[in-house]
């Protein structure tokens, strides 16, 4: 069974807009891996509320992608999206100084 950061570089990878939308990385990792899972209802892909107990979890997939991109790989490729996620990379390091006086 492949591990799910070799499913995430590999969707990294093949489809460069993943880069830039955990939602469509989501969507591709379960796709590329987990394509039983998936089924057609009404013209649109679908999946049942009882498959997603074994779907890998955005937040996962997500927190993956942010590993990888910490490692300087895989890269958004939208400059609204790099300054966003520079932008709340910023916020939470001001919400997690040891100076802030919220926090404590």
């Amino acid at each position: 069974m492949i591990n799910l950061q070799i499913k995430v570089e590999h969707c990294l990878a093949k489809y460069p807009d993943t880069r830039n939308s955990d939602i469509l990385l989501t969507r591709a990792v379960w796709w590329e891996y987990h394509n039983s899972s998936i089924f057609e209802h009404n013209g649109r892909k679908a999946v049942h509320l009882d498959d997603l107990m074994d779907l890998p979890r955005e937040d996962h997939i997500k927190r993956l992608r942010a590993k990888l991109n910490e490692a300087g790989k895989y890269l958004p490729t939208d400059e609204k999206v790099i300054k966003q996620r520079r932008l709340l990379e910023k916020v939470w390091h001001q919400e997690m100084s040891p100076s802030n006086p919220s926090k404590g």
